[in-house]
């Protein structure tokens, strides 16, 4: 460390002594000079993206000695509060792009999607990172005995189950209230069937220690859960994240160098193993059409292990009813609604 400050100390004399300061010096000197500096990154992250972010950010900072990551993991609802309210931020990432476009300037003067015409990102940083997928996951041993969401939607009926679900201030409880949609449920009161959490971490943490019968989940948080099913995007949208630089960043080529990273193979790997997908075309290119062959198939294209080789507990090749009606029909019959 003496030695560069010495070598700094050199380099401003030697400019000075040939007619130029500071200010003159070339934009290599310039980088050379503020490389010294340590920065601290502060990301905000959705809760689900704890375990693979912590990965990446040790790998990240190993290869950039003088960038610490900071992460502060939430709802990505709250974590958008925060922001709006003014906590110090460099980079937002979203379980779904809701939360952001709350506070892209691109939408102001849509009341629906920014209402409040925020304007806090960065422009042309927000990039789309990765897919995640909706699963419903039971405690280890399953002791319900639930096997699908057609039995789960039945069991609500009856108020003859507990599940466990976030608020709406995750994304995962958006997501989840389409599936409730979906099988006809969003319009009865589900108090007594419904448990809220703040986050997916808590939801999680519910059903492996048996306080929820079942619940729904992002498949990459699924570690030492049995999953029953997996819901399709036809069911409840893609499950698309997204990440961008804030405008008010003090550090804003760093945070944006992360975020190419982020966006980068190596990172894109990290994700992969993780359990998370690549992006679907409709996901890339949102007036696009959904291809088939480009969507990501889950089970042959995800990893059998996982970094630290625990994964979910349950078989990949799940796939929902072509008709949940014909399923729910044949499996139960009618139910009295009343």
């Amino acid at each position: 460390m003496m030695r560069k400050v010495l070598l700094a100390l050199c380099l401003l004399l030697l400019l000075t002594a040939c007619g130029g300061g500071y200010d003159d010096a070339p934009d290599a000197e310039l980088e050379f000079l503020s490389d010294t500096r340590s920065v601290h990154l502060m990301v905000f992250a959705d809760a689900s993206l704890t375990d693979a972010l912590e990965v990446i950010a040790a790998r990240y900072e190993d290869a950039h000695p003088r960038i610490r990551l900071r992460f502060q993991f939430d709802a990505s609802g709250a974590l958008r509060t925060q922001i709006q309210q003014g906590a110090s931020c460099d980079l937002f990432v979203s379980a779904s792009p809701e939360p952001m476009d709350a506070i892209d300037g691109a939408f102001r003067g849509d009341w629906v999607k920014n209402p409040e015409s925020f304007d806090l990102l960065l422009p042309d940083s927000r990039v789309n990172l990765m897919e995640n997928q909706l699963v419903l996951a039971v405690p280890a041993g399953n002791p319900r005995n639930i096997r699908t969401f057609a039995h789960m939607a039945s069991l609500i009926r009856q108020e003859n189950i507990l599940l466990a679900v976030p608020d709406a201030a995750d994304p995962l409880g958006t997501y989840a209230q389409k599936i409730f949609d979906n099988y006809l449920l969003g319009a009865r009161p589900l108090s007594r069937t419904v448990t809220l959490t703040r986050n997916a971490t808590e939801t999680v943490t519910r059903i492996r220690n048996g306080t929820a019968d079942a619940g729904i989940v992002y498949r990459t948080d699924a570690a030492g859960l049995q999953i029953v099913e997996a819901a399709d995007a036809s069911v409840c949208g893609n499950v698309t994240y997204c990440a961008a630089v804030l405008s008010e960043s003090e550090h804003i080529r760093e945070a944006t160098s992360f975020l190419d990273y982020l966006t980068g193979a190596e990172a894109s790997d990290y994700f992969t193993r993780a359990g998370f997908a690549p992006l679907s075309v409709q996901s890339r290119y949102s007036d696009a059409p959904e291809a088939d062959g480009d969507s990501w198939d889950w089970e042959e294209e995800s990893p059998e292990e996982s970094w630290d080789d625990e994964g979910p507990e349950a078989s990949w090749d799940d796939e929902s009813p072509d008709s949940w009606e014909e399923e729910f029909l044949d499996e139960y019959g009618e139910l009295d609604w009343q």
